[in-house]
């Protein structure tokens, strides 16, 4: 709109000032990077660092530290959340709404939606690792009976949620956002009732923050409401900044909380194809140590490090594993073994079941190496098999 949006910023990522859709802002911080003034509002903070309150709402954490309930500072209820042992959310309460949550591998897999505990809506989502593609909803019509229908979702680099699309590709909601993930316009009512936006993120349209699974995003601070239990590197001071988002650039990154295989999964593999070209299928025991010692190397992985667990053995050259209370989940692998469910791979018209060399970035879909797969064998792209472009 022609608009233009400047911030400043301190030598650790705060923000010191900014002029957003003609408005001007100013912040100050005390020693642990927390914003405790924004223009003429305190803000409040607990022991561990979580924020209590701001100029619009609120906050209550339970003993784990997630956030669980939001209030106006007058004290009415606006939102309540409950969690797994694992943390993450299982339901969103917004006056008689409930939106129930179902994941794979971390990844948001399904929405039901209930009313009055009446069920209205289902949302089944569809993601390219942690890139969304598109939604199937199923929703009740005015005449009480469910109506089934599927949306693709048009993304830029960054993951967001432009345009939603139908089954004949016409356009039937779109977004625009700034370089924070604050949404400038919502055009249809199917847009207003997508949470997935920005980032690829879940957007809680009762606060404007979204939700990144181990905290909360607040994109008019650019900032999070709680601390990042991860100190960060000692040779990246951005990286200690324990509240600010993407190291203060929101046009190339995208925050890693929680999402660390899409930020070091090309990393890797590009560390990994040479070795597989040398070593064939020995390239476990001939390299696979090496690989993971040059793994926890990349940048910006360090600060995430402690929170996984490494396997090089057996089919897997490299296995990378969450750890989290009910054991672990794998969030990256680059496998080769005879593929399952070979009904999607064909050699000379004929089913394929060999061996074949696949990365897997949440979920269980295989992306097979183009560049390793036998000239005579294709693949007719699935949600279980897509054709990746190493």
């Amino acid at each position: 709109n022609g608009d233009v949006n400047s911030y400043q910023y301190d030598e650790v990522g705060n923000r010191k000032a900014a002029h957003v859709n003609g408005k001007d802002f100013t912040f100050s911080y005390n020693a642990a990077n927390q914003i405790v003034k924004k223009n003429d509002t305190a803000y409040q903070y607990d022991a561990d660092g979580n924020l209590l309150q701001d100029e619009h709402f609120k906050y209550t954490y339970n003993e784990a530290q997630r956030l669980t309930s939001v209030k106006t500072l007058k004290g009415d209820a606006v939102a309540s959340y409950t969690y797994d042992e694992d943390g993450m959310r299982l339901t969103k309460t917004v006056g008689d709404t409930t939106h129930e949550y179902f994941y794979n591998n971390e990844v948001l897999d399904m929405e039901v939606v209930k009313v009055n505990d009446y069920i209205t809506e289902y949302r089944s989502y569809e993601w390219n690792g942690y890139t969304p593609l598109g939604m199937i909803v199923k929703a009740k019509n005015d005449a009480g009976t469910f109506e089934t229908n599927a949306y693709q979702f048009i993304t830029n680099h960054r993951g967001d949620v432009l345009s939603i699309r139908d089954k004949d590709d016409k356009e039937v909601g779109a977004y625009s956002y700034d370089a924070y993930g604050n949404v400038l316009s919502v055009e249809g009512e199917l847009a207003k009732a997508n949470p997935i936006r920005y980032a690829g993120y879940y957007y809680d349209a009762e606060t404007k923050n979204y939700y990144l699974q181990a905290r909360y995003y607040n994109p008019a601070n650019g900032a999070f409401l709680a601390l990042d239990p991860h100190p960060g590197d000692d040779d990246e001071p951005l990286s200690q900044n324990g509240y600010s988002y993407a190291n203060g650039n929101p046009v190339m990154n995208v925050d890693p909380d929680g999402q660390i295989a899409k930020y070091i999964a090309n990393a890797i593999i590009a560390l990994a194809m040479p070795l597989i070209k040398m070593y064939g299928k020995n390239v476990v025991v001939k390299s696979g140590n090496y690989l993971l010692k040059q793994v926890k190397k990349i940048k910006y992985f360090k600060k995430w490090a402690k929170k996984y667990k490494f396997e090089s053995r057996g089919n897997a050259l490299i296995k990378i594993i969450k750890k989290t209370k009910s054991g672990g989940k794998r969030v990256f692998s680059i496998e080769n073994h005879q593929i399952q469910a070979a009904y999607m791979i064909f050699k000379k018209n004929k089913k394929y079941g060999g061996k074949l060399w696949h990365y897997h970035l949440s979920g269980d879909t295989h992306y097979v190496f183009s560049s390793k797969l036998p000239w005579d064998v294709y693949i007719k792209v699935s949600k279980k098999y897509k054709l990746s472009a190493w």
